[in-house]
This record gives C-alpha cells, structure tokens and sequence, in this order.
C-alpha cells in the first residue's frame, strides 16, 4: 500500500522513501461482505519549499536620453530601488488512496486524492473516520473528513468491486 501511495505522486518516486512518508494510517475493511478487504492508507509526505517567489520588476517610464533627475546635490540618477524575494514556502503532501486487495494479495487502486499544503483551497485533503452503513443495506461505505484551507466537511464513499462512487457531501464550516 505504501508503494502504491508513492506511485501518486507525480515526479516524486525516485526522491521520496518509504520511510519519509509520516501519520501513515492503514485501514481494512470486510465492506461488502465478501471478504475482499479493502484497504485505505492515509499520509503524509513532508516535502520541501517551494521556489522563493521574486516580485516582477516596476518598469519605468523612458526617460529622454541625457536628461537627468535635479537633486540637491547637482545632477544625479535615482538608483534603482531594491526587490526583496518572498520567503519560501514549506509545502506538505497529503494522500489517500483506497484499493481492493486482489485474490493473489495485491492492492488494486480504486481512487486515489492527493494534495499538497499549498493548494487545499482548490483540493482539500482527506482523513478517513470509519467505515459505516449509511443507507441500511447491509453493505458499509466509507466516511471521510475533509479538510481545505480553512473550512472542513464530511464526504461519503460507496465501494463497489471495482468502483468508488460519491454518496454524499455535507456542508462545510469554518475551522477554529
């Protein structure tokens, strides 16, 4: 499972161990009552810092050659003004990956979600609850929490035998 979380991220795999994944949580699940496991791994990957952004630079109007700014001194040109860089970012990713164990023991993915701390306004990051029988068939989906920049919900997933299917999606709140 922790193989097939890695082979999520893009570019990654080659600079990224096993062991760097950190909050590893891995869950199985009887949820159709067949017997096949399915298992879902939650992570996360410290990452790095994102590239220091540099603010574009202020074009200045063109001046008339040999002309001169007056200043109290005689004639000088203003030197240009400094750019500060904006400080890097440290971004963490998050993954969660859902898969059915195969009948030779292997994980098959199912759904996979994967974010970076950077970007949870546009892809918010999941946390698994439970696993729980929402509509009373007898068969279980799986409850999440998910988390975005500043707000968090629950989301709810059907398992079926080679697909995952959205069952609900609450409303969200503000974190505090």
């Amino acid at each position: 499972m922790r193989r097939l979380a890695l082979d999520q991220l893009p570019g990654v795999r080659t600079q990224v161990n096993q062991p760097a994944m950190t909050n590893v949580v891995i869950r199985s699940f009887n949820v159709d009552l067949s017997n096949d496991a399915v298992v879902v791994l939650t992570a996360e990957v410290p990452g790095g810092y994102l590239a220091a952004e540099t603010p574009a630079p202020v074009k200045k109007p063109a001046s008339r050659s040999g002309r001169k700014t007056p200043t109290t001194k005689g004639t000088q040109t203003a030197p240009p003004p400094t750019e500060e860089p904006i400080p890097a970012k440290f971004v963490s990713r998050f993954i969660a990956v859902i898969a059915r164990i195969d009948i030779e023991g292997n994980p098959q993915k199912l759904a996979a979600s994967v974010t970076d701390s950077s970007r949870l306004d546009v892809a918010p990051r999941l946390e698994l609850i439970d696993a729980v029988d929402v509509d009373g068939d007898g068969l279980a989906e799986l409850l999440f929490r998910e988390y975005s920049f500043d707000q968090k919900s629950f989301i709810i997933y059907g398992i079926g035998h080679g697909t995952v299917t959205k069952v609900f999606e609450g409303a969200s709140q503000p974190l505090h």
